[in-house]
């Protein structure tokens, strides 16, 4: 994949976590694969064992890859990767600074009105947007990127989901680092027209005014 994070007018990204697959490990388990399924042909063939065990082995192999690829996170494509470079070529010059901790979360960073930006694949729903600013921080994590959530507070709106989440993310200028903290969201789909998610970050505070935080704090 290009470099597309090389944005004009938009700054460089702080670090850059994307690994490239190992080509020799993979190789190497096709043909792990490759020797397992004559070992049993032949072993069949000398009836050592019965009838079928190998198409048996084959059919599971396959089940068990698609049931893998549907529950595991997508990762970035070129298309999600051109999407992102657009996206953040309309931000242009709100973005303070920025990082692309993996293949699955491809961006953190942190705007000039306090809102941070975090894009990632939610299983779900695929590839997502979530505005947050950050209310208290609880812990910090070291290991390798990563996003989870968990609302606290859903408020209902017509547009998208708002509310106080407990988040785990990814530092945005050090590498294995993670944060877990209470922030004041904005979750949306990543399709959502960049003219409209410029709005969003722009009156992010009007948006978020009708979240209760009293009590939540704990």
């Amino acid at each position: 994949m290009d470099k597309w994070w090389i944005i004009e007018g938009v700054k460089h990204p702080t670090y850059i976590g994307l690994k490239e697959p190992r080509k020799t490990i993979s190789s190497l388990l096709y043909i792990v694969y490759a020797l397992v399924i004559l070992s049993l042909f032949i072993l069949e063939s000398m009836d050592v064992l019965p009838i079928g065990t190998t198409l048996s082995f084959v059919t599971s192999s396959v089940l068990l890859d698609v049931v893998f690829k549907v529950v595991s996170k997508k990762k970035l494509t070129r298309i999600d990767a051109m999407y992102i470079r657009g996206l953040l070529k309309t931000l242009d010059g709100k973005i303070i600074r920025w990082s692309i901790p993996s293949h699955t979360i491809p961006v953190v960073g942190v705007l000039d009105n306090g809102v941070n930006l975090l894009l990632f694949y939610d299983n779900a729903r695929g590839l997502v947007i979530l505005l947050f600013k950050p209310l208290i921080y609880y812990r910090v994590l070291y290991g390798k990127p990563q996003v989870k959530y968990k609302w606290k507070i859903i408020v209902k709106d017509s547009e998208f989901r708002k509310g106080l989440l407990q988040l785990t993310y990814p530092h945005t200028d050090i590498r294995s680092i993670n944060y877990i903290a209470i922030v004041k969201s904005i979750y949306l789909p990543a399709g959502i027209e960049n003219n409209k998610l410029l709005n969003i970050i722009n009156n992010f505070e009007k948006y978020t005014e009708d979240i209760p935080v009293t009590g939540v704090l704990k």
